[in-house]
């Protein structure tokens, strides 16, 4: 990630890349928000695949960033559905998933 991150949208040149971030847990996604703001992306947090969902039905995000195993709703099932109800304005997110080695364990 660069520093700034901007894109243009809709004529504004300043417009910040919005990212809505799915993570059940607490500290981690404290730590991903940090990150993400200091790249200067607007962050929208969720603490599960539902609030998660919630947010993306009602904001507009350029990225959806979710963990792959979270309570409710997996970033797995998150993304799945945001792709397949997907319009003309979010039909280039990103999204991204991950999970914590140690939840295989």
């Amino acid at each position: 990630m660069t520093a700034k991150n901007y894109a243009q949208k809709d004529g504004n040149k300043s417009y910040k890349k919005k990212i809505l971030l799915a993570e059940d847990d607490d500290s981690m996604r404290r730590f991903l928000e940090v990150i993400l703001r200091k790249a200067n992306y607007d962050v929208v947090s969720a603490e599960d695949g539902l609030v998660a969902m919630k947010a993306a039905l009602e904001n507009e995000f350029d990225a959806v960033a979710a963990d792959a195993v979270m309570p409710n709703m997996t970033g797995y099932d998150l993304c799945r559905m945001l792709r397949q109800n997907a319009d003309k304005k979010t039909h280039s997110v990103h999204y991204f998933k991950w999970t914590q080695p140690s939840r295989f364990n």
